[in-house]
Parts: structure tokens; C-alpha cells; sequence
């Protein structure tokens, strides 16, 4: 990973990575009640939707559970990786959700790691270091 800024930067983070969702409700409570995630902002955004924006603890990236892109149907994320230095609790945690496919956490080289669809159908990786 390249930490050293150059002149020819012009991307500095990564802010909003827009997760595609049937029910913005259903998902914000998994996101926060199961993954931990607070709530960033919460509102109106159309007649019909919500912006609702959230992040773990202190991270600079947020996601958006979005319902509005045609492009973006909910089930179609796949492999998002979530850090976490407890990859086993988040496991209990998931396991005992509405979340399926949850598979055993695996060791490998760079970490342990497990993967698991959430309720939307997204899918996602859970990797502790």
C-alpha cells in the first residue's frame, strides 16, 4: 500500500461506497445492530427514499444504503472487505442474524476471514489481520 503523497495525486480517500438495498430500514438496523456501524445522517432524500449514511467508529469511509440506482440492484455488491480486530465475535454476531451463507472464519497468510450475505443479499468479507 502506498502511504507517500505525490504531486500527481488528486484522490485523497475514499468517502461513500454505495450499498444497494430493499429496505433502508431493515438494513440500517443490521449494519448497526449486528455490524456495530453509528449512524452518520439519516434523511429525506426523495419522496420515496432516505439518505442514510453509516460508518464504523472513527473510520473515514462511510456507506449509503441506496435504493434509487437502476444500475445498482440490491443483492449486486459483492466483495466488500470489513476490518475488524475480533473477527470471531463479529462472527457470533453474524451468525446469529438474518444474515446467510455465513461461512466458518478460515486463516490464511494475511489475516482470518469469513464471508456472509447480509439481508439485502449483498455479500460481504469479514478480515481480522
Amino acid at each position: 500500500m502506498r502511504t507517500k503523497r505525490t504531486e500527481t495525486d488528486v484522490i485523497q480517500k475514499i468517502g461513500v461506497i454505495s450499498v444497494p438495498v430493499h429496505d433502508q430500514q431493515r438494513a440500517k438496523e443490521f449494519f448497526t445492530g449486528v455490524l456495530g456501524f453509528a449512524e452518520v445522517r439519516d434523511e429525506p432524500y426523495t419522496s420515496e427514499a432516505r439518505w442514510i449514511e453509516l460508518a464504523p467508529e472513527g473510520a473515514e469511509t462511510a456507506i449509503t444504503l441506496v435504493t434509487w440506482f437502476p444500475a445498482m440492484p440490491p443483492g449486486g455488491l459483492a466483495g466488500m472487505v470489513l476490518k475488524s480486530d475480533d473477527v470471531t465475535r463479529v462472527h457470533k454476531s453474524v451468525a446469529e442474524s438474518a444474515a446467510s451463507d455465513v461461512t466458518d472464519p478460515v486463516s490464511a497468510p494475511w489475516g482470518t476471514s469469513f464471508t456472509f450475505t447480509d439481508t439485502e443479499g449483498n455479500g460481504w468479507i469479514v478480515q481480522q489481520d
